[in-house]
């Protein structure tokens, strides 16, 4: 069993790449090395220190509302320029396999890492409440799910109703 300091806690999740990991409880400075994790942080108010500029550029793009959350954020291109990543001090690094799996052993070394098994795009909603259960926020995330799905609900009945 893995034991951590006073100040984390295990994460562990059947998606997990790797094993279980101790991340710090209240995560200050996160890098997200994917649209859905950079995605699902900034619908929680978290503003992560390091992401993927085409991650920026589609979030300011599709969720205009958000752009005060990304102006702080540092782009570490793509691949992820490792001195780069390295050099904003994360104490999390959060992201997809794929890409980031390429590196996860450098990224486990600069901070405890995160990736969670994705598949394909339709497991975006189980790769975001990944995310806030990694930096502790899943009830927040999941209450966001659920009026994310009280807005589509009502939208497909509107639909319905007017025969479009």
């Amino acid at each position: 069993m893995t034991e951590c300091p006073a100040d984390e806690r295990v994460f562990d999740h059947e998606k997990l790449f790797g094993n279980a990991v101790c991340v710090p409880e209240l995560p200050q400075r996160i890098v997200s090395l994917s649209g859905v994790s950079t995605e699902a942080l900034v619908a929680l108010g978290i503003s992560p220190v390091g992401t993927l500029l085409q991650v920026i550029d589609d979030i300011e793009e599709y969720y205009p509302d958000y752009a005060d959350l990304l102006v702080e954020i540092d782009d570490l291109g793509s691949p992820p320029n490792i001195e780069a990543l390295t050099a904003l001090d994360p104490d999390l690094i959060i992201g997809l396999t794929g890409l980031a799996s390429d590196f996860y052993r450098q990224l486990s070394q600069i901070a405890p890492t995160v990736l969670f098994e994705f598949e394909d795009s339709s497991a975006w909603k189980e790769a975001s409440l990944f995310t806030a259960d990694a930096v502790g926020e899943a009830e927040a995330l999941e209450q966001l799910l659920l009026e994310y799905e009280v807005a589509t609900d009502a939208l497909q009945m509107r639909l319905t109703e007017s025969d479009i």
